[in-house]
């Protein structure tokens, strides 16, 4: 658990460091990484920051660190470092390319009960075409490396996905992504599955999520039925 405050104190230096846009915190019955090969199965609660570190009318660099933490027992799940760049290839903005790296570590605990952290360098390639304000389109490809690969896994994670947003009002936006995403792992994991997620935000901040993913018969990607509570303050 040291190593998990010790990760959490880095990743709000370097916030603070980037000039946090905003700090998001939320709890959920399942906890999921973004790319679904480090399920966690168990209620967990996450803090994730958003930051601009440049920012122009066609290129942004961003430093969006956050840490998980199993509701269990406390212990430090994952801690991420993300660095994005983003350029908007046309005036309007509709078009984004996206390029990130993170420094990424995994807590696993030891029979011993120790808990050691296991590097998971990752790197993610992005489209996305923002049709209207109502619909969004993304196209991204992952990959991600254990070091020492012996206590994890390495392999590519693409991901076709589409978002509608609706308006209800002027207190609440209800939004409904559906995904397509393909899975190559270093440990035999191959292939396609879907997930279908849902949120409804009010305009404080607060919003409840549900996500299903389908199972697709691999040891490390079971089908996963989150449910989500979280709060997110915007920093001027």
């Amino acid at each position: 658990m040291k190593k998990g405050f010790l990760t959490l104190i880095i990743l709000v230096s370097i916030v603070s460091f980037a000039k946090a846009q905003s700090i998001t915190a939320f709890v959920t019955s399942n906890g999921l990484a973004p790319v679904p090969a480090f399920k966690l199965g168990k209620p967990a609660a996450f803090l994730a920051f958003d930051g601009n570190i440049i920012s122009t009318k066609r290129f942004s660099l961003e430093a969006n660190p956050d840490l998980g933490i199993d509701l269990t027992n406390g212990q430090g799940w994952f801690g991420d470092t993300w660095l994005q760049g983003n350029l908007k290839l046309d005036t309007a903005g509709r078009w984004i390319a996206s390029a990130a790296i993170d420094w990424s570590l995994i807590f696993v605990q030891q029979a011993n009960g120790k808990t050691m952290s296991v590097p998971y360098p990752t790197t993610k390639l992005q489209m996305r075409f923002t049709m209207d304000p109502k619909n969004a389109f993304d196209l991204e490809s992952w990959y991600t490396k254990a070091i020492p690969l012996s206590d994890g896994i390495a392999g590519t994670y693409t991901s076709f996905q589409y978002t509608r947003s609706q308006q209800l009002g002027s207190t609440y936006t209800i939004s409904a992504t559906a995904n397509l995403f393909y899975l190559d792992y270093s440990d035999g994991t191959q292939g396609f599955a879907r997930s279908i997620s849902a949120s409804l935000t009010h305009k404080s901040g607060v919003y409840v999520a549900c996500q299903f993913t389908n199972d697709i018969n691999a040891p490390h990607v079971t089908a996963v039925h989150a449910f989500t509570l979280g709060f997110t303050c915007k920093i001027k």
